[in-house]
Protein backbone atom coordinates (compact mmCIF):
# COMPACT_ATOMS: atom_id res chain seq x y z
CA UNK A 1 0.00 0.00 0.00
CA UNK A 2 1.59 3.47 -0.99
CA UNK A 3 0.48 5.71 1.87
CA UNK A 4 1.90 9.16 2.86
CA UNK A 5 1.79 10.07 6.50
CA UNK A 6 1.68 13.35 8.15
CA UNK A 7 1.13 13.83 11.71
CA UNK A 8 -2.17 11.98 12.71
CA UNK A 9 -3.69 11.37 9.33
CA UNK A 10 -2.78 8.90 6.86
CA UNK A 11 -3.57 9.28 2.76
CA UNK A 12 -4.39 6.51 0.89
CA UNK A 13 -3.02 6.77 -2.75
CA UNK A 14 -3.38 3.46 -3.95
CA UNK A 15 -6.98 4.61 -5.09
CA UNK A 16 -10.77 4.73 -4.56
CA UNK A 17 -13.37 1.55 -2.80
CA UNK A 18 -15.30 -0.34 -5.13
CA UNK A 19 -18.68 -1.28 -4.67
CA UNK A 20 -17.94 -4.84 -2.90
CA UNK A 21 -15.39 -2.56 -0.31
CA UNK A 22 -16.01 -1.06 2.86
CA UNK A 23 -15.15 2.05 2.94
CA UNK A 24 -12.54 2.33 6.09
CA UNK A 25 -13.43 3.49 9.50
CA UNK A 26 -10.84 6.47 11.28
CA UNK A 27 -10.68 8.13 13.89
CA UNK A 28 -9.33 11.63 13.67
CA UNK A 29 -7.36 13.39 16.39
CA UNK A 30 -6.99 16.59 15.97
CA UNK A 31 -5.31 20.16 17.73
CA UNK A 32 -7.71 22.08 15.77
CA UNK A 33 -5.36 23.70 13.27
CA UNK A 34 -6.09 25.27 9.98
CA UNK A 35 -4.24 22.43 8.59
CA UNK A 36 -6.23 19.83 10.39
CA UNK A 37 -9.63 21.70 9.18
CA UNK A 38 -8.56 21.44 6.14
CA UNK A 39 -8.01 17.57 6.50
CA UNK A 40 -11.08 16.69 8.18
CA UNK A 41 -12.80 18.85 5.41
CA UNK A 42 -11.28 15.88 2.64
CA UNK A 43 -11.84 12.75 5.10
CA UNK A 44 -15.61 13.72 5.64
CA UNK A 45 -15.63 14.11 1.72
CA UNK A 46 -13.74 10.48 0.83
CA UNK A 47 -15.37 7.58 -0.86
CA UNK A 48 -12.19 5.34 0.54
CA UNK A 49 -12.67 6.40 4.39
CA UNK A 50 -15.61 6.70 7.33
CA UNK A 51 -15.16 9.43 10.37
CA UNK A 52 -16.37 7.50 13.16
CA UNK A 53 -15.28 9.96 15.50
CA UNK A 54 -13.00 13.06 16.47
CA UNK A 55 -11.01 13.52 18.99
CA UNK A 56 -10.03 17.19 20.57
CA UNK A 57 -6.42 18.03 22.23
CA UNK A 58 -5.06 20.99 23.00
CA UNK A 59 -1.84 22.13 21.27
CA UNK A 60 -2.19 25.96 20.60
CA UNK A 61 -5.84 27.09 21.52
CA UNK A 62 -7.57 25.70 24.27
CA UNK A 63 -9.16 22.18 23.94
CA UNK A 64 -12.53 23.61 24.13
CA UNK A 65 -12.36 26.19 21.32
CA UNK A 66 -10.91 23.20 19.56
CA UNK A 67 -14.32 21.06 20.52
CA UNK A 68 -16.15 24.41 18.72
CA UNK A 69 -14.28 24.62 16.08
CA UNK A 70 -14.70 20.78 14.85
CA UNK A 71 -18.84 20.92 15.70
CA UNK A 72 -18.28 24.05 13.38
CA UNK A 73 -17.05 21.97 10.35
CA UNK A 74 -19.09 19.42 11.07
CA UNK A 75 -22.25 21.49 10.88
CA UNK A 76 -20.66 22.76 7.47
CA UNK A 77 -20.29 19.67 6.34
CA UNK A 78 -24.04 18.36 7.41
CA UNK A 79 -22.31 15.43 9.73
CA UNK A 80 -23.11 16.43 13.30
CA UNK A 81 -23.63 12.57 13.29
CA UNK A 82 -19.95 12.23 14.25
CA UNK A 83 -19.27 11.86 17.74
CA UNK A 84 -16.58 14.47 19.24
CA UNK A 85 -14.39 13.92 22.24
CA UNK A 86 -12.99 16.05 24.30
CA UNK A 87 -9.49 15.34 25.13
CA UNK A 88 -6.48 16.53 27.83
CA UNK A 89 -6.70 20.44 28.09
CA UNK A 90 -2.72 19.55 29.01
CA UNK A 91 0.16 17.65 28.40
CA UNK A 92 0.00 14.03 30.13
CA UNK A 93 4.20 14.39 29.80
CA UNK A 94 4.13 18.03 31.46
CA UNK A 95 5.46 21.41 30.29
CA UNK A 96 7.09 20.90 26.35
CA UNK A 97 9.38 22.73 25.10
Amino acid sequence: MAAQERRNIIIDTDGGVNDEQERRKIIIDTDGGVDDAQAIFMMLDSIVYDVIGITCVRVNSAVDQVVRNVLKILTAADQLNIPVFRGCDCSVLGEVS
